[in-house]
């Protein structure tokens, strides 16, 4: 058996996608966050293909956040990856169709993979982290105080500095390795 797994979380967007890397060790049960970040797809859009930007507006973000997931993939080779599912909200019905063409570009690039995208609603990995109906702030509280979960804390990545959309993504892989990784590892 593995030392460890690695698994990277995602909270999706196109504006601010946030990315975890955790190493789960399942002879201790504990899980470590290697890195994190946030992709800011619409703005490395806007700067590196500014015409087709204007042009093609979202899609070319999409593809923005595709190099960047590969990018993530080649580099950390996960075994599994989980994603925050897609909420709808009647006010805000184009947040609903934004999430959901981002989420469709990941899967895109874990297709190229043979890797299959994890779905986890946004009530259950708030429900794991704290309470079902937590905000980003208490999301971003409560991570730092799980006892089977260590945030590396270094110069360079600072875990004050970590944003919401991190948090999240870290919440997300957390709740993959707790709800999720015992069912498979039990097939």
């Amino acid at each position: 058996m593995r030392k460890y797994r690695t698994i990277i979380g995602i909270d999706p967007g196109i504006n601010n996608c946030g990315v975890s890397i955790l190493r789960h060790y399942p002879a201790t049960g504990e899980t470590k966050v290697q890195n994190y970040f946030t992709i800011h797809a619409n703005a490395i859009a806007k700067k590196e293909n500014k015409a087709d930007s204007k042009t093609y507006g979202s899609i070319i973000s999409l593809f923005q956040l595709e190099r960047v997931i590969e990018e993530t993939i080649n580099t950390y080779e996960p075994d599994y990856v989980a994603c925050e599912d897609a909420f709808y909200n009647p006010r805000t019905p184009n947040a609903f169709i934004s999430l959901k063409s981002c989420i469709n570009s990941i899967k895109r690039v874990l297709y190229t993979h043979q890797k299959t995208l994890f779905l986890i609603a946004p009530k259950m990995a708030k429900a794991t982290v704290s309470t079902g109906v937590a905000n980003k702030e208490v999301v971003q509280e409560s991570i730092r105080k799980l006892p089977d979960l260590k945030i590396k804390d270094t110069k360079e990545l600072p875990i004050e500095n970590m944003s919401e959309h991190e948090a999240d993504a870290t919440a997300i892989g957390y709740t993959f390795i707790k709800a999720i990784l015992p069912e498979i590892i039990l097939r």
